[in-house]
């Protein structure tokens, strides 16, 4: 006889009998999947209702054939925007100029200067803008570019649509932030206000790239 695996704290229930689900790999129409289980739970905590739930929400019984076996249900599912998605970051430069950034940390990219494309990145005047109105423009630009193929990437890695997977919620305009003197983009990013209101997932960003 089964047994429930609701869990309160460090409580099993472990009541019988309980209702649960599995589908085996064969059934799943997706070679190298390992087969899906939901439950099982007893009538008290939910029963056969739950234990469908459950399946309803495993990546390896939502994902499309196409994304393969389940290896790769794995690692298209955990494909999740990132700060370089959320924020633009301004700063003055040397001699009056202005920088801009895409995201914040190690994850910065560096905006170049539209104009100045036959530049080398770290080569004078490439990434260095005459105002931060300038700055911001192309940041802007480059960001919406970047967001755009970030979606069209993780979409065609889960096989054509966002469904299912972590959380994708992009932002119609990025976070704007100018960090002080002394203060790191994180800290900025930290102090800005939070746009997103789903809590931070498995990737410790929030599903729009912001940060805690």
């Amino acid at each position: 006889m089964s047994r429930c695996i609701h869990r309160e704290g460090s409580t099993v229930c472990g009541d019988g009998p309980a209702f649960g689900i599995v589908i085996p790999p064969e059934q799943l129409n997706a070679p190298g999947r390992p087969a899906v289980h939901g439950g099982p739970y007893c009538h008290e905590h939910g029963g056969a209702e739950r234990s469908w739930r459950d399946v309803r929400v495993d990546w390896n019984y939502l994902a499309p054939a196409a994304v393969g076996d389940g290896e790769a249900v794995v690692e298209a599912g955990k494909l999740h925007l990132d700060t370089t998605n959320a924020y633009v970051v301004i700063r003055r430069g040397n001699g009056g100029t202005w920088l801009a950034w895409l995201g914040v940390g190690s994850k910065q990219v560096q905006v170049r200067r539209p104009d100045r494309l036959d530049r080398e990145l770290g080569e004078k005047g490439a990434c260095s803008f005459d105002t931060e109105e300038e700055a911001l423009h192309a940041a802007t630009r480059q960001w919406e570019t970047r967001l755009l193929a970030t979606i069209a990437t993780i979409k065609a890695a889960r096989g054509g649509t966002l469904a299912w997977g972590e959380r994708i919620e992009p932002l119609s305009f990025p976070t704007v932030l100018r960090p002080t003197d002394g203060e790191s983009t994180w800290q900025a990013a930290r102090a800005a206000p939070v746009r997103s209101m789903v809590p931070p997932g498995n990737t410790g960003l929030r599903p729009t790239g912001e940060a805690l």
